[in-house]
C-alpha cells in the first residue's frame, strides 16, 4: 500500500469524497485503489479484474487486510454495488471504458470516476447523450502523455453546455498545461482528418485559442 503513485493516479486520488465504498475497476497493479486505504471513511475497497494473473498477484500481497475484497471478474459483471460509493474506471481504452458504463445499473450509483488511456473525443460526446451527466474535469500530464479525468455522475443538471461537455472547459484554463495540450493536439489532429477532428479543431481555434494564448 505504501507503493509510489505517478502523477495521474495521484491526480485521481483527489476525487475522493470519504465514500465509504470505493470500487477500482480493471484495476490492474491496485494502486489507486489501496493508496486511499488511509482513509478511515472507507468500509470497503473492491479490486476488480478480468485477469487471474493480476488478481492472484493482488490476492498473494493484499489478501489479509480485511477492508479488501477480491473480485476475478470482467468490471461489467460488477455484483451488488454498494452506496455511498466512488468508481474508478482509469487506464483503459474508451470503448470499453463505455462498456463498463452502459453495463453499471442505475441503482445505487453515486459517482464515477473515468481516465481512459485513448479516443477520449468519442467518449465525451457519448456521455453527454447518455444517463450521466459531466460533473467535473481536469488534465495530467504523465511521461509524455495527456490524460483527461472525468468525474460523472446521474445528476440532472451539469455545469457544462454541450459543447463544452464534447469538447472541454476547465481543461482550457490550466495555464501552461493547457497549452501544451492545445498545440499537441493541433498537430496530431492536422495529421488524422475527420468529421468530428475538423470540428474539434474548429472549437480549438475559436473558443480554446485567445484563452492560452
Amino acid at each position: 500500500m505504501n507503493s509510489k503513485l505517478g502523477k495521474r493516479l495521484n491526480y485521481l486520488k483527489t476525487f475522493y469524497q470519504d465514500e465509504e465504498y470505493v470500487y477500482d475497476m480493471a484495476c490492474d497493479h491496485g494502486k489507486l485503489g489501496l493508496s486511499l486505504l488511509s482513509s478511515t471513511k472507507i468500509k470497503q475497497l473492491f479490486l476488480i479484474d478480468q485477469s487471474k494473473e493480476v488478481m492472484d498477484k493482488l490476492v498473494e500481497l493484499y489478501a489479509d487486510i480485511p477492508r479488501v475484497t477480491f473480485h476475478l471478474t470482467k468490471a461489467q459483471k460488477t455484483p451488488n454495488i454498494l452506496s455511498p460509493n466512488l468508481i474508478y474506471i482509469a487506464g483503459i481504452g474508451g470503448s470499453e471504458t463505455r462498456s463498463i458504463l452502459e453495463a453499471l445499473s442505475d441503482e445505487n450509483l453515486n459517482r464515477v470516476v473515468i481516465s481512459p488511456h485513448k479516443n477520449i473525443w468519442e467518449l465525451r460526446k457519448w456521455i453527454y447523450h447518455s444517463k450521466y451527466n459531466l460533473a467535473d474535469e481536469g488534465l495530467v500530464f504523465e511521461n509524455n502523455h495527456f490524460y483527461q479525468v472525468l468525474e460523472l455522475s446521474q445528476k440532472k443538471s451539469t455545469p457544462f453546455n454541450q459543447e463544452e461537455s464534447y469538447y472541454g472547459s476547465k481543461i482550457w484554463n490550466l495555464g501552461e498545461l493547457s497549452k501544451s495540450y492545445y498545440y499537441h493536439l493541433k498537430k496530431s489532429l492536422a495529421s488524422h482528418r475527420s468529421n468530428d477532428s475538423v470540428k474539434l479543431l474548429d472549437y480549438l481555434s475559436i473558443k480554446v485559442h485567445s484563452i492560452v494564448n
